[in-house]
């Protein structure tokens, strides 16, 4: 586990903490290494694909596959500037 993500657990186990943690505010961020084939070989760009805000606490659930829509949608929204890169 990343230590950061270690601190939070710890200080949100405590009985106090948890009154007080009621809801979280998550965004996922990919980072990619995109490929596209060009004469020469091949070129190769770093970069990354954000969701937007997502609140989460006992009445709003997270929905992974929504997450993962999300970010496809990115992509595709990305190639269709005509780049042609892949993952």
């Amino acid at each position: 586990m990343h230590p950061r993500l270690s601190s939070v657990t710890n200080r949100c186990s405590t009985k106090t903490a948890i009154a007080c943690c009621r809801s979280i505010r998550v965004q996922f961020r990919a980072d990619t290494i995109l490929v596209c084939d060009v004469p020469e070989g091949q070129q190769r760009i770093l970069d990354y694909f954000s969701t937007a805000i997502y609140d989460v606490d006992d009445t709003q659930h997270l929905d992974l596959q929504k997450v993962a829509a999300h970010l496809s949608k990115r992509l595709d929204d990305f190639n269709r500037r005509g780049g042609g890169f892949v993952l």
